[in-house]
């Protein structure tokens, strides 16, 4: 399967409700932050971080081969708006895939069902559920970049190729440390925060 030219990690934010950093949570000794990356490697060229908050910690624990883009302005601005400023700064132009840091890394499998699809492509989780990463295509990384999305991503996705997916973990989110230690509660990996 031919790779996307792009992947984006959004990791800008401030994490208040869990209370420490989403992208250094580790998992069996390795930060959320950095299985992302690793994950989005297999489809993507270049993997590109969004960070904000605790930004040199976060920007230590990236893989030295992937890019970091910092949002100054992340705590006035919206995910959506962390992701026109990296789409400007890293001149990200074609087909991206985009996630957020706070939900499980991407299987291949759904990787490859999101690139098989073409683009802009959402995943769904066995119950039918969106989930991440979207797949973008050329178009709507151009809108975005020219326009941000003002009602968010979903707006602009609108149109896009629902693709079902054998993951059921596809739709979660990590709000709290609560919901991240649900996730890996049934993974032999050892969950450890920074």
């Amino acid at each position: 399967m031919k790779r996307v030219p792009w992947a984006v990690v959004l990791a800008a934010g401030g994490s208040t409700r869990m209370g420490i950093p989403k992208a250094l949570l580790r998992v069996g000794g390795i930060t959320l932050v950095e299985r992302h990356c690793e994950a989005l490697s297999h489809a993507a060229r270049r993997v590109v971080v969004a960070i904000g908050a605790d930004a040199s910690d976060v920007w230590s624990a990236i893989p030295e081969w992937a890019t970091a883009v910092e949002n100054p302005a992340w705590r006035t601005t919206w995910p959506a708006d962390t992701l026109r400023h990296t789409f400007l700064q890293a001149r990200i132009h074609g087909r991206c895939l985009v996630t957020p840091v706070d939900v499980p890394p991407a299987r291949r499998e759904t990787l490859d069902a999101l690139l098989a699809a073409g683009g802009p492509a959402v995943p769904l989780d066995t119950q039918g559920r969106r989930g991440h990463p979207v797949l973008l295509d050329k178009r709507v990384v151009l809108e975005v970049r020219n326009h941000g999305a003002p009602n968010g991503l979903d707006a602009v996705l609108g149109s896009a190729t629902l693709v079902r997916t054998t993951d059921p973990d596809l739709a979660r989110d990590f709000d709290d440390m609560a919901s991240f230690e649900a996730w890996v509660g049934g993974e032999p990996w050892a969950v450890t925060s920074p």
